[in-house]
C-alpha cells in the first residue's frame, strides 16, 4: 500500500506510525518541503523535531505528490505490475476521484468534518 497525499510527508508517516499503521504502507508520497512555516510548525517548541521524530523526515530525493495523482497512481502500477483491477483508490476529493477513475477503481470517502456539517 502507498499513500499519495497533498500533506507533508513527515506529519503523515508520524500519525500512521502512533496508530500502529506505517508498517503496512511501503511508500509515502506527499509534500516534502515548504517555503513557509505553517502554522503548526510556528507553534512546535524551537528545540523541535526531536531525535526520535527525525525517522520521519524526508528527503530531498524523496517522492512527490504532483499535480496529477493519477498519473502518480498510473506509474505505481506499473512499477509493481499490478493490474488497474486490482488496484483501489480512496480521496475525499471528487476532483482527485475524477481524476484517477481511468486508471483504477476510485472511491471517494467522507471528507473530515463532514458529518458535523450535516453531509453525511
Amino acid at each position: 500500500c502507498v499513500v499519495c497525499s497533498r500533506g507533508i510527508a513527515a506529519a503523515i508517516r508520524r500519525t500512521l506510525d502512533r496508530v500502529g499503521l506505517l508498517n503496512y504502507f511501503s511508500q509515502v508520497i506527499a509534500r516534502v518541503t515548504t517555503t513557509q512555516p505553517t502554522e503548526y510548525d510556528s507553534s512546535l517548541p524551537r528545540h523541535l523535531p526531536a531525535m526520535e521524530d527525525l525517522r520521519y523526515l524526508s528527503t530531498p530525493s524523496s517522492p512527490r505528490c504532483g499535480a496529477s495523482k493519477g498519473r502518480i497512481v498510473s506509474q505505481l502500477l506499473r512499477e509493481r505490475g499490478v493490474d488497474r483491477s486490482e488496484a483501489v483508490f480512496l480521496d475525499d476529493t471528487q476532483a482527485e476521484i475524477r481524476n484517477v477513475q481511468p486508471v483504477c477503481h476510485a472511491i471517494q470517502v467522507q471528507p473530515p468534518g463532514a458529518r458535523a456539517r450535516g453531509l453525511g
